[in-house]
């Protein structure tokens, strides 16, 4: 499927789009939106959707739906440099930390799965790691100046998505946690 969407986009330009959602493998149709600011992957990890932000679009301010791992987010701090916010699957805190040098960095929102928490043991051990990566966003974000508006608001989020697997369903928490 992605060399009929490099042919069906790859010579075309649509750069009304500001707001796109697409699945990784979708990288080509990303490419022809180089004003796109925000950027949600809803299939995958966003790996190769990365790659196409960091060649193509370079207004991208917004990440949504993406679960880096350490080499994906060497590739966000060079690559998406305009970045203020990011919602990600994440429970390790070097891969949070990894933040830091983003200038314009102002909300962190870090997702979670609800069964993850649900062993005694193994849950605990992330419910651990999880206020690790917490605490290194709010220390992240408290040490920037954002240039213009020092008193800009930061944002730190945490999302807990419980899956029902009778019914499919999906219910969402989200917590604001402030700064």
């Amino acid at each position: 499927m992605t060399t009929h969407l490099k042919n069906a986009f790859g010579q075309h330009k649509i750069p009304q789009v500001r707001t796109i959602v697409l699945p990784d493998y979708a990288h080509n149709v990303l490419r022809a939106c180089p004003e796109v600011r925000v950027v949600m992957c809803n299939c995958e990890e966003g790996s190769k959707l990365i790659g196409a932000i960091a060649k193509e679009c370079k207004k991208v301010q917004v990440l949504r739906g993406f679960y880096p791992n350490v080499n994906m987010m060497k590739r966000i701090v060079r690559g998406v440099p305009n970045l203020e916010e990011i919602s990600m699957g994440c429970s390790d805190v070097k891969i949070i930390e990894m933040l830091s040098p983003l200038k314009h960095l102002r909300a962190i929102e870090i997702c979670v799965v609800s069964q993850a928490l649900s062993n005694k043991e193994s849950g605990r051990e992330y419910a651990l790691e999880i206020i690790k990566c917490l605490t290194a966003a709010k220390k992240i974000l408290l040490n920037k100046t954002n240039g213009k508006n020092e008193n800009e608001k930061k944002q730190i989020w945490l999302r807990v998505r419980h899956h029902e697997s009778r019914h499919g369903k999906a219910t969402v928490k989200e917590v604001p946690l402030g700064l």
